[in-house]
């Protein structure tokens, strides 16, 4: 499948909606209530104690977001907790990992630019001055090469970023080819190691499979990964293993151990979060360690270097020329050298541009599209009948039940329009969560 930006898609409105039995609305937690609080004397002079205890010498000892969110799993509920929290990590030294907490729950419940506007500011790296490192360089369209590359390695890794589901779309359209080349194993660095039936179940379950699958178009990817016949492979070791093996060994010692020490001959698609598949020598890295372990060089693929921006003026001006032929692009390219009559990448073996993002109606991007699926919508007149207002609205496939990862997930923030889900063909279980209740329905998209 080729991955494409794709304007003409097949849509469906909202039909053969049933109430689960009794209409049942499930509560979250109704524990805390703050007007059932008596606020007295005793109580302001603990807080002000505990004030004093906290600010005092100008200290201040904060819990580590991921604690507050793992309490609830990460789920709306943690989002909604967290979200509110800017003005106590903003500052400190938990900035970044609040605000790369934030942006990857964001990315969950389809707020895309938002979760890339709150990274943006930690993007740094300065691009090399292309006219010195890129002299002469023309665009090659994936397609005309990428299936006689992929034909000729034994291993592909290809990288993401954690808090943008497109390079999960960009993945998706490498699993049929290498598939077709004889690639039976899918090793993905976001996999936990201890769900173990995941390769019997052939679905994600939230949490349990892994923290960012819980996004869609990722868990989406596993699921059509294992159907098509993908041994899915957990090989990260967060944290490092030990004091004399780091993270990126472990990585790279894990996959061999799981593929190819058992199978010579195997065939291994990777999935890598951001510069762990470098595989150059002088970058000390899951791919440059698997080379060394396994004497097998691997064809490296970096979509994330030259990325285009949801917002154009985040772009640096040694990426414009590239991501301005992001505009036009119906599928990635990537960049060949003229001069030295070879495609070039950082630490990988090709740098690919891929096209910049086109949002549909109701603001669904393009490449969230994919594999058959349909736009369903729900209109207005069913949210203000089941007095629906601010909600995670969730669609889970029905054969697979509500622990699994849905195939499409939405914040709406009102009831005054319409939502469109992006679903595949079937029947599903519909929930509209607040943070506090769950309604539940039943539907069928046709």
């Amino acid at each position: 499948m080729k991955f494409k930006n794709d304007k003409n898609v097949k849509e469906q409105n909202i039909k053969n909606v049933e109430l689960d039995p009794a209409n049942k609305i499930y509560d979250i937690d109704n524990s805390l209530c703050l007007q059932n609080i008596i606020i007295s004397p005793v109580f302001l002079f603990i807080v002000f104690l505990s004030l004093f205890a906290l600010y005092s010498n100008g200290q201040t000892t904060m819990e580590n977001p991921y604690s507050i969110g793992e309490i609830t799993k990460f789920d709306y509920k943690a989002y909604l907790k967290l979200k509110n929290m800017d003005s106590i990590y903003y500052g400190s030294d938990m900035e970044r990992s609040y605000n790369e907490l934030i942006s990857v729950l964001e990315s969950r419940y389809g707020k895309y630019i938002e979760s890339e506007n709150r990274m943006e500011q930690y993007w740094t790296t300065s691009r090399q001055n292309l006219t010195e490192h890129f002299p002469n360089i023309k665009v090659v369209q994936m397609s005309e090469i990428i299936d006689s590359l992929i034909s000729q390695n034994q291993v592909t890794m290809i990288s993401e970023i954690h808090n943008q589901p497109v390079f999960r779309a960009i993945a998706y359209s490498f699993l049929e080819i290498c598939y077709k080349n004889g690639y039976r194993y899918f090793a993905v660095e976001a996999l936990k190691r201890t769900d173990e039936t995941l390769n019997k179940r052939k679905y994600p379950l939230l949490y349990e499979t892994g923290f960012y699958t819980d996004e869609p178009v990722f868990g989406d990817l596993l699921r059509q990964a294992m159907n098509m016949g993908y041994t899915l492979v957990p090989y990260d070791t967060f944290p490092a293993p030990s004091s004399t093996i780091n993270r990126d060994q472990g990585q790279a010692l894990n996959m061999i151990n799981k593929t190819i020490a058992k199978d010579s001959i195997a065939k291994i698609l990777v999935l890598g979060g951001m510069g762990h598949i470098f595989d150059k020598k002088g970058f000390n890295t899951m791919g440059y360690y698997f080379k060394e372990y396994s004497n097998i060089d691997p064809l490296t693929i970096d979509f994330i270097y030259f990325r285009p921006r949801f917002n154009k003026e985040d772009e640096g001006e040694a990426e414009k020329y590239f991501l301005d032929i992001a505009d036009n692009l119906e599928e990635p390219v990537f960049l060949y050298d003229t001069i030295r009559n070879q495609f070039r990448g950082i630490g990988t073996d090709f740098i690919g541009v891929i096209p910049r993002t086109i949002f549909l109606a109701n603001d669904i991007p393009s490449w969230k599209i994919f594999n058959e699926k349909v736009i369903y919508r729900i209109d207005t007149s069913f949210l203000q009948k089941h007095n629906i207002k601010k909600s995670l609205v969730r669609a889970f496939l029905k054969k697979e039940g509500e622990k699994s990862v849905p195939i499409d997930q939405i914040e709406i923030q009102d009831t005054n329009n319409e939502i469109a889900l992006v679903l595949y063909k079937g029947k599903y279980l519909l929930h509209f969560d607040d943070g506090k209740t769950v309604k539940k329905f039943k539907i069928t998209v046709k």
